[in-house]
């Protein structure tokens, strides 16, 4: 998809999809849904904390069912996000829901279906992180030390040095797209980053901090769950260690899985059709072209 493509799709979006405010007991989530009727499928979206970026996902899939992506609130641990998003698709009239979870999104995939497994008919992970028994401390403390530096330097930098940084992850973000929508996007999230409050980015730190310090799984968690699951990663994300993509292949062992060989983290994006096809094929099986 060209750029003016993507300027089309985004308009669209905007007229179709105005954004809706819901209160929970932890705060104020930016609900955006298109079609109706089941499967709902809720998109939880990584770090950037907004689904908006989703827009050509929902646009494609409203055809199939009720497709809902948000923006989280500030708040800062997994128990927090988990409760607070039990409260929202209580809300939003979801008793089963499908879910896919890209990067921060999939950590809250992975503690939501473990504390409502009923409600959590299909989880699809894209491109996220887990711990279990057999990763190395050292390679936990690692990470969690760099997530632990991140915070205490983004507390106290100067607004002009925060902005340095996310220049240098948007260039990581779209640094794997084609060209003829690598414009977009740069111009998109440069928008998007300039408007980013500190407190959002301290939350989803916090957050991750919480996860990797508190969160070890198990294969036998989910023993029970009727589920499906897919796993989605790339060989090029430069965002997830290796060591922990195998522990997510590791920790659900009856999922079904698909690797990239040469793409990044936001594959999501920058192979669009792609993710609409396993999006297909995965929640609404009877549509599916495949």
């Amino acid at each position: 998809m060209n750029r003016d493509v993507l300027t089309e799709e985004y308009a669209k979006f905007k007229e179709l999809c105005p954004p809706e405010v819901l209160s929970t007991s932890r705060g104020e989530y930016i609900c955006y849904s298109l079609g109706k009727g089941d499967p709902a499928v809720l998109l939880l979206p990584g770090g950037l904390a907004d689904g908006e970026p989703f827009f050509s996902h929902l646009l494609a899939l409203q055809p199939f069912g009720r497709i809902i992506t948000l923006r989280y609130p500030y708040i800062g641990s997994i128990a927090g996000y988990v409760t607070s998003l039990g409260e929202l698709l209580d809300q939003l009239n979801c008793p089963e829901v499908c879910v896919m979870g890209h990067s921060f999104g999939g950590i809250l995939a992975q503690a939501l279906v473990r504390s409502d497994p009923r409600r959590f008919t299909k989880v699809l992970l894209s491109h996220t992180t887990a711990a279990d028994h057999r990763i190395p401390e050292e390679a936990l403390k690692k990470r969690l030390g760099a997530l632990k530096k991140a915070y205490r330097l983004i507390k106290v930098l100067p607004g002009f040095m925060v902005r340095k940084i996310n220049a240098k992850k948007l260039d990581r973000i779209t640094s794997m797209m084609r060209e003829e929508e690598r414009e977009f996007w740069v111009s998109y999230f440069r928008d998007k980053f300039d408007a980013k409050e500190r407190r959002e980015s301290l939350c989803m730190l916090k957050a991750m901090i919480d996860f990797g310090a508190h969160y070890r799984y198990s294969p036998e968690d989910l023993k029970g769950w009727a589920g499906e699951m897919l796993i989605i990663d790339s060989e090029g994300d430069n965002a997830i260690p290796r060591i922990e993509r195998e522990c997510v292949r590791r920790l659900y062992p009856r999922a079904e899985r698909v690797t990239f060989e040469a793409l990044g983290h936001m594959a999501l994006l920058s192979e669009r059709d792609r993710y609409i096809s396993l999006y297909k094929r995965f929640f609404f099986p009877e549509t599916s072209e495949e």
